[in-house]
C-alpha cells in the first residue's frame, strides 16, 4: 500500500531536477521532456489520492452494506487511516478546484487573445502599437499576431529589431503558450510540480532564442 504515496513525493524530486533538466538539455527537447512529465505527475498524484481517500471510505458499515463485503476483512488488510483518507479526499477536492479556476482564467485569457489578434490589422503579422510603453509580446490566435510598440522599435538598430521579432515569431509558431498553459495545469493540481512550471517558462524562453540564432547567426549573443 505504501506504493500509493509514491506519486505524492516523486513530484518533489521532479521539481527539484526540472531546473538542472532545463539548464543542460536543448530547449525544445526539455520544453518536450517537462511537459508531458509534468502532466503525468499530477495525474498520478490524483489518481493516488482518489484511490487513498477511497480505500479508507470503504471501512464506512453504510458502503460495506451496499458494497456486499466484508467490514473486518477491509480493515485487516488495508492499514489506510480515515484521517489519512479524509486529509486525501480534501487535497483531492482542492487540486479539483485550483485546475478548474485556472483552466478558466487561462480559456478565457486565450479566448481574449484570439479575439484581440483577429481585431488586429498586421503587415506580415507584425502590429507596430503607439504610445510611451516598451513592450513586444507574441498574440496567438488565428492568425497570431506580433505586437511591438513604436517606441521600442526606435530603440533598436536593425539587428536587435530583426532579433526580436524572430523571438517573438518562434513563440507563435511553436505554439509555446500551449506548453506553458499545460505546465500551468499540472502545477495547480500538484502545487510540488510548480519548479516544473517555471522551468517550462524558462525553456520556451531559451527555445525562441535559439531560433532567432539560427535565422541569423550573428545574433546568437542577442535576447529579446
Amino acid at each position: 500500500m505504501w506504493l500509493l504515496y509514491l506519486p505524492l513525493v516523486i513530484p518533489a524530486l521532479a521539481g527539484a531536477a526540472a531546473r538542472p533538466l532545463a539548464a543542460r538539455l536543448e530547449p525544445r527537447h526539455a520544453t518536450w521532456l517537462l511537459t508531458p512529465a509534468a502532466v503525468a505527475l499530477a495525474a498520478c498524484s490524483m489518481a493516488a489520492l482518489a484511490l487513498l481517500a477511497a480505500f479508507a471510505a470503504a471501512k464506512a458499515p453504510f458502503l460495506a452494506a451496499v458494497g456486499d463485503y466484508s467490514q473486518q476483512v477491509m480493515r485487516r488488510g488495508d492499514p489506510i487511516s480515515a484521517a489519512a483518507g479524509v486529509a486525501a479526499a480534501l487535497a483531492l477536492t482542492g487540486a479539483a478546484v485550483a485546475v478548474a479556476i485556472r483552466f478558466r482564467s487561462r480559456a478565457r485569457a486565450l479566448a481574449e487573445s484570439y479575439r484581440r489578434a483577429a481585431g488586429l490589422h498586421a503587415e506580415d503579422g507584425i502590429v507596430v502599437m503607439p504610445g510611451p510603453a516598451i513592450e513586444a509580446y507574441a498574440l496567438p490566435g488565428l492568425p497570431g499576431r506580433i505586437v511591438v510598440s513604436g517606441r521600442l522599435l526606435d530603440c533598436l538598430d536593425d539587428r536587435r529589431r530583426a532579433a526580436l521579432i524572430a523571438h517573438e515569431q518562434a513563440h507563435l509558431s511553436s505554439r509555446h503558450h500551449l506548453f506553458t498553459t499545460v505546465a500551468c495545469l499540472a502545477a495547480a493540481a500538484n502545487p510540488l510540480l510548480l519548479p516544473v512550471a517555471r522551468a517550462v517558462d524558462y525553456t520556451v524562453e531559451r527555445w525562441a532564442d535559439e531560433h532567432a540564432a539560427a535565422i541569423r547567426p550573428e545574433l546568437a549573443s542577442l535576447r529579446a
